[in-house]
């Protein structure tokens, strides 16, 4: 299961997100949790982001158990589907979360829905 926290909203839903999302999900669930997209489009992102433009999502990794171990699981099944993923940690305080982008720059998608 994927949820979408409060608040968060969506610029466009790029086709390519179908594949993180059975991604994320595949792993999630490996750990009996679920996704939880803390951060896509609209909310207070740098303008000309990867997020601005609707090409990025974060991912919460606290509900996790073992976090590196899923974020190693979720950057290897992406990288099967190919390599235009772009997968940062950043640990905040109280904000610990996975940044993925997809580089619609350097590798062109549909503009989804």
């Amino acid at each position: 299961m994927i949820q979408v926290k409060r608040g968060v909203e969506f610029k466009i839903i790029p086709d390519c997100f179908a594949v993180l999302c059975r991604v994320l999900e595949e792993v999630y669930h490996s750990q009996n949790t679920f996704a939880m997209i803390t951060g896509a489009g609209y909310e207070n992102y740098e303008v000309g982001s990867y997020h601005d433009r609707g090409f990025a999502w974060d991912v919460r990794t606290t509900n996790l158990q073992y976090p590196q171990n899923a974020i190693y699981a979720i950057r290897r099944k992406l990288e099967k589907d190919s390599s235009c993923w772009y997968l940062k940690y950043e640990e905040e305080k109280n904000n610990e979360h996975l940044h993925i982008a997809y580089k619609y720059d350097k590798y062109p998608v549909s503009p989804g829905y």
